[in-house]
């Protein structure tokens, strides 16, 4: 009672009211904000929500209301908008595409000279400019792509009938990527609106501005493109949630990056683009790169603030690590979900579901921009995904069929493993690992017999059964050979000596692997797994000493499966054939079985096998290059490999 004190409750209630009818106005302020970027003989039915969202349509690109000063220069936003057929919007992309529209409604408001007395207290730092949006659906988009893909997208020297970019968008929706296939549409329309007005600015729906698009596109309006660091944890990419492409003046040209990523996405086949979520982000890296060495050479690297005279770079920072997989829940927080694929879509490099967004873009302040010193650093964006374009997982194989319908394209599902019923599996895991199948062929009637080569001796009665012959194989002073044991061993040393005897086999049974489809951490061969094995698990109870030199690799930050005999049979029992386990089942003793473990293992999971009796002294992440694909230590003592440790990419099968 004491906040009221000195006011009766009318002046309360009548605040109140006055707080709500401005929330009011905000919220049917897109009606109002729409007609900016409506040609001025449009009649829009303000009455129907369809028309109150609906742009200009991709065929008749917005063009400014003849209220508008066209001497300014014209700044075109650029995003994208939720499915029309979608009965919810997104309430992020709805806010962003709210937000981006007020910020047309205040450029107008603006140059009518209306009373604005933030805008006019900044009227000096802050040139003005004239914004236009185009936020576009999908199917918009696509008629965008039909419109200019023949010409003013046109990929190539020569202008052809034939539309790339609408042929490339189309085989990226058909394959579920729609996400690229914005991206196709995206780098066209900057190119379109930078070179034709003053500008484009592409701002990403899933990512919310924090402050004002006119304050971040001061370096823009101050002749600089504007691009997004990625985190440190891809290094030398950029984001892609902001992206500004600045149109031709008087001193310069307009940006040529937009072009070139359109001609990357367009010749890329789109296998890759799937596969390699950081293509288009080192891409975009490279060509920002190259063009400020052209006017700089002493920059070698790009770094948030001004780079050259024609670049800005903001700055994106994640508090979570994406490329680590978290089975369970945090130490913070153990009632939360797991963070798992299938918890977010199945997008890959995500932020969990928990948090939302977990990353964010900084720049220095506005009154910092012209200092050459870092100065104070102002957030203006949120990002849900770390890496973006992100990367979109397939679903896999329903387990009632284990194999594909007619209607089904194989590269748009995900395997399972060989033996899947058994159901010793993550189904999480499965874009990321090896998969083993078989190929089993009929024996031909006229095949000739081909016995082996027991058979052979035994039908000849050459077996070395004598105990003249088995003195002489077995004797330790000289080494036997077919010489020095043709009189003790005549019958068996001609067979054995002769090998044109035996006939090739009839193969019966191919085994085929897949390597993985995907990868964790695109940025290393090696993913970050480490394996062990022991016949029953390690308690600290009965096994101390080796308990603290398992947690040496517990603690690594690297993921972390440890099997016990049962459970490694159950792996083998999964994931190959029968064959597979029958031979591990019968070998004697236990370290012959971790052998073979380690080797099934690596090939399907990939990462690092280690020995439960050795301790981890250094960093994995710096033992092991990014680039390494298989790696063994090398014994200090004898200088022969040890099996101790060893290390794949679980794409290949290595022999030692």
């Amino acid at each position: 009672m004491k906040i009221i004190r000195g006011h009766s409750w009318r002046t309360v209630l009548a605040s109140l009211g006055l707080v709500v009818g401005v929330l009011s106005i905000f919220e049917s302020s897109p009606r109002l904000f729409r007609t900016v970027a409506v040609r001025a003989d449009e009649q829009t039915d303000t009455s129907n929500p369809h028309q109150r969202r609906r742009l200009s349509s991709a065929k008749d690109p917005p063009t400014l209301s003849k209220a508008i000063d066209s001497s300014k220069p014209i700044v075109t936003i650029i995003s994208s908008h939720p499915d029309s057929t979608s009965t919810v919007e997104d309430p992020i992309a709805k806010k962003q595409r709210q937000d981006l529209e007020y910020q047309v409604y205040l450029s107008k408001k603006d140059l009518q000279k209306s009373s604005n007395i933030t805008r006019q207290a900044h009227q000096e730092e802050i040139p003005q400019v004239v914004y236009q949006t185009v936020i576009l659906t999908l199917d918009e988009q696509r008629a965008f792509l039909d419109q200019h893909g023949t010409h003013d997208c046109q990929i190539g020297d020569t202008i052809s009938n034939e539309n790339a970019v609408l042929q490339k968008f189309d085989d990226l929706l058909q394959r579920q990527q729609s996400h690229y296939a914005t991206e196709l549409w995206k780098y066209c329309a900057l190119h379109v609106y930078s070179r034709n007005h003053g500008g484009a600015v592409y701002v990403d729906s899933d990512s919310p501005l924090l402050t004002n698009l006119h304050t971040i596109l001061r370096p823009a309006i101050q002749g600089h493109n504007l691009a997004v660091l990625s985190n440190s944890y891809f290094p030398k990419t950029i984001h892609g949630s902001f992206f500004y492409a600045r149109g031709a003046t008087s001193t310069s040209k307009p940006s040529t990056v937009p072009l070139h990523m359109l001609q990357v996405l367009v010749t890329t086949p789109t296998a890759v683009l799937e596969t390699s979520p950081l293509l288009l982000p080192r891409t975009l890296y490279a060509l920002i790169a190259t063009s400020i060495s052209k006017q700089d050479s002493s920059i070698v690297s790009l770094r948030p603030g001004q780079n050259g005279d024609e670049w800005y770079l903001m700055e994106q920072t994640c508090m979570i690590n994406p490329l680590i997989r978290h089975a369970t829940g945090t130490s913070l927080y153990p009632e939360r979900e797991p963070w798992t694929d299938s918890n977010s879509y199945r997008l890959a490099l995500h932020c969990p579901r928990q948090s939302g967004f977990c990353c964010s873009v900084t720049m220095n302040d506005p009154s910092d921009l012209d200092s050459k010193a870092s100065g104070h650093q102002r957030t203006v964006m949120l990002n849900r995904h770390p890496l973006l374009p992100y990367q979109v997982i397939p679903p896999p194989v329903p387990m009632a069929e284990h194999a594909l319908d007619s209607n089904q394209h194989a590269e748009f599902v995900l395997q399972r493993p060989y033996n899947a019923q058994v159901g010793h599996y993550d189904e999480d895991e499965l874009p990321y690992i090896s998969h083993v199948d078989e190929e089993v062929y009929t024996r031909p009637d006229d095949y000739p017999p081909t016995p082996n080569f027991y058979d052979i001796l035994m039908s000849n009665d050459c077996l070395p059964g004598s105990e003249e012959c088995s003195k002489c194989l077995r004797a330790k002073s000289s080494s036997a050979t077919c010489t020095t044991c043709a009189d003790a061993c005549p019958c068996y040393c001609k067979t054995l000596c002769q090998p044109d005897t035996v006939d090739a086999k009839f193969v019966a049974k191919q085994l085929i692997v897949s390597p993985p489809k995907y990868s964790r951490d695109p940025n290393r061969l090696i993913p970050r797994i480490i394996h062990q094995t022991w016949f029953e698990t390690l308690t600290k109870e009965k096994y101390p000493n080796m308990s603290r030199l398992v947690e040496s690799f517990k603690q690594s930050g690297w993921e972390y499966k440890f099997y016990s005999d049962e459970e490694a049979a159950n792996f083998l029992s999964t994931h190959f054939p029968s064959q597979v386990r029958e031979a591990y089942d019968a070998l004697r003793p236990g370290a012959f079985k971790a052998d073979l473990f380690r080797y099934c293992a690596l090939l399907i999971h990939g990462g690092v096998y280690a020995d439960v009796d050795i301790m981890l002294e250094s960093s994995l992440d710096f033992s092991i290059a990014p680039d390494v694909g298989f790696m063994v230590p090398i014994d200090e003592v004898s200088f022969l490999y040890s099996k101790a440790v060893q290390l794949s990419t679980g794409r290949h099968v290595f022999s030692l």
